[in-house]
């Protein structure tokens, strides 16, 4: 799920995170104005945009890399990402 705060009155995007279904064991996995967060079809990475770009999280050893500068990920499979470069 990714964290909405209230500052001033206006809502800003927050940090990442990643829980089990019933919501427990969350771990923060992205920072500050994380959005559009998608999973892989096989559940293997987590493509979301970052205030810089688009970001892909390999779930497993829980590194990020800076996929791309474009935003909008969507995953075509598990192996092929789909980004907004308009």
């Amino acid at each position: 799920y990714i964290e909405a705060r209230s500052v001033d009155g206006e809502f800003t995007l927050g940090d990442l995170f990643v829980a089990r279904p019933d919501g427990s064991d969350a771990q923060k996995v992205a920072d500050p104005q994380a959005e559009s967060a998608r999973w892989a079809p096989d559940g293997s990475h987590l493509a979301y945009e970052g205030g810089d770009g688009t970001y892909v999280m390999d779930v497993e050893t829980g590194e990020t890399q800076h996929y791309s500068d474009a935003a909008w990920p969507e995953w075509v499979d598990e192996d092929t990402l789909m980004i907004d470069l308009g």
